[in-house]
């Protein structure tokens, strides 16, 4: 069993400008977690090999190339595997800390991992899975916040977890959606160990500490996609749990793509591995 911090962060390369942003977005990722960056490429058995493996080399070089020159210092891998890109993907996340796929736009170039199959890798996967929709390559001046989806359930601790560690990653504020209306007293009346408490807590050293985190709460917008789509110049990362499909896909589904077309909007889904692979 391989320790779990020394797991790398995947990202899936096919080609198009989408696998190439989300290999920029992966190498902050393994920086920030002091991790190999390893760059997988799927080919399709069924068509000529020889050809698909040369494709694939020269996909691999031209992202290889694109991290070195505009991404920060990071230990880089690459791999080639064969066969359906989600499977495949999905059965390299049992190593992973984390598996990073692109969002493609209707113009994109490269095998299909558009928003229904990125949702499906999501669902499949044994690692997080982050699906990262950037519009430019270059991010270093835009405003960043990560955005905890929070409900009552267990899930939610490790949400809001994750969420704290890609802000100070990212040098990222932090927004906590909730169903509740969070306030301080919270910490006095809510139960003890549960993520209404956990929140007050952090919202507590936010603000009588010197804290490296900034953080704010609001509840749960009847309209998510219309606030997001609000902040084109800020580059967002929605951090909700698993036991959410229904807002993955509505997340990635074609309203989506409408609605922020102009947006830098990623995902990062917590997918919990079985106990013998953490």
């Amino acid at each position: 069993m391989h320790d779990k911090k020394s797991r790398p962060v995947i990202v899936g390369i096919d080609g198009s400008k989408a696998a190439l942003r989300a290999a920029l977005w992966a190498a902050e990722e393994a920086a920030g977690r002091d991790t190999v960056l390893r760059l997988t490429h799927v080919v399709d058995p069924h068509r000529d090999i020889d050809a698909e493996y040369d494709r694939a080399y020269r996909i691999l070089h031209r992202a290889w190339e694109a991290v070195q020159s505009h991404g920060p210092a990071v230990k880089l891998e690459s791999d080639v595997l064969q066969g359906d890109p989600v499977e495949e993907l999905a059965g390299a996340s049992r190593r992973a800390q984390l598996v990073c796929v692109g969002f493609k736009g209707r113009n994109d170039s490269g095998r299909r991992m558009r928003g229904s199959t990125a949702a499906l890798l999501a669902r499949t996967a044994f690692s997080p899975v982050a699906i990262v929709r950037r519009r430019k390559t270059d991010s270093k001046a835009r405003q960043r916040c990560v955005i905890a989806v929070l409900d009552e359930s267990p899930g939610s601790h490790e949400v809001l977890q994750v969420a704290v560690g890609e802000a100070l990653i990212r040098q990222a504020a932090v927004l906590a959606l909730t169903p509740w209306v969070p306030e301080r007293h919270d910490l006095d009346s809510a139960e003890s160990g549960s993520v209404r408490n956990q929140l007050a807590q952090l919202l507590e050293r936010a603000e009588d500490e010197d804290t490296d985190i900034a953080l704010s709460t609001a509840p749960m917008p009847a309209e998510l996609l219309e606030v997001l789509a609000r902040r084109p110049k800020v580059e967002q990362l929605l951090v909700l749990d698993e036991s959410r499909p229904d807002l993955v896909e509505d997340l990635v589904g074609p309203e989506a793509r409408a609605a922020l077309r102009k947006c830098n909007c990623s995902l990062l889904i917590i997918h919990s591995a079985p106990e013998d692979q953490r």
